[in-house]
């Protein structure tokens, strides 16, 4: 019973995550705060490739340390890149973005991760991933 209420709990989490909504809110916030489209962009492409470059890095330290620390070094990433957009200057909101990626990749694959040691049942998590194709979760 617990299990499927953190199945649940779990499907909420990655659809409001896929959601994006952030992004449209932060596009809107960088052009009233005076950004061109081009810097905005870039901004973008920092990000990616951020993700990009410690994609791996820090899946291999997730693994090594433990998924759970992973998510919180993301969630720490996230909440310093955050304050970097208090400052409405390009460089700052650079940093922001290479940040926000560093936190996506530490982010990246650790729930599911996480969600499958947690699962003392591998039917379960079988049948769970059978139900929600990798393009849902």
């Amino acid at each position: 019973m617990n299990t499927e209420k953190n199945l649940f709990y779990y499907q909420i989490y990655t659809y409001a995550k896929k959601s994006l909504f952030l992004f449209y809110i932060l596009t809107l916030f960088y052009l009233d705060i005076g950004l061109t489209y081009t810097q905005i962009s870039i901004l973008s492409v920092l990000g990616t490739i951020s993700t990009f470059l410690f994609e791996v890095p820090t899946g291999i330290i997730s693994d090594k340390w433990s998924h759970k620390k992973s998510l919180q070094v993301a969630t720490a990433f996230k909440v310093l890149s955050t304050t970097f957009l208090l400052i409405p200057k390009f460089e700052f909101l650079c940093i922001s973005s290479i940040l926000w990626g560093i936190a996506d990749s530490c982010d990246s694959g650790s729930d599911q991760a996480l969600l499958y040691e947690g699962i003392t049942d591998k039917n379960v998590y079988h049948d769970f991933c059978q139900r929600y194709t990798a393009e849902d979760i």
